[in-house]
């Protein structure tokens, strides 16, 4: 996922965090949490006894979790670049800039 353009207005950027927000919060409701709960299931013992899983139906559902957290990530970090990005321009703005020592 590309980082955000330091050259964009902080308008821009709120937008932009806004939007990677939203993404956020559908991903993780509509698609992570719904993949965990599936690998959760999978990886239950049923209550009638039968048999387990096999191995590669626990590592299918484990790779669909991986890959929706890898994208999770992404769109966090994308979030939290704007973020600070945003912190940096109001900064600039209001002249409360501190050095780091």
């Amino acid at each position: 996922m590309p980082q955000p353009q330091s050259d964009l207005t902080l308008r821009e950027h709120v937008v932009a965090a806004i939007r990677s927000n939203r993404e956020l919060i559908e991903h993780l409701e509509q698609g992570f949490i719904p993949k965990v709960h599936s690998l959760r299931r999978v990886t239950r013992p049923d209550r009638d006894g039968s048999t387990p899983p096999g191995d590669k139906v626990v590592h299918a559902a484990a790779a669909t979790v991986l890959e929706a957290d890898h994208f999770t990530v992404g769109v966090y970090q994308r979030l939290i670049a704007h973020c600070e990005l945003i912190r940096e321009a109001v900064q600039d703005v209001t002249g409360s800039r501190q050095s780091n020592p």
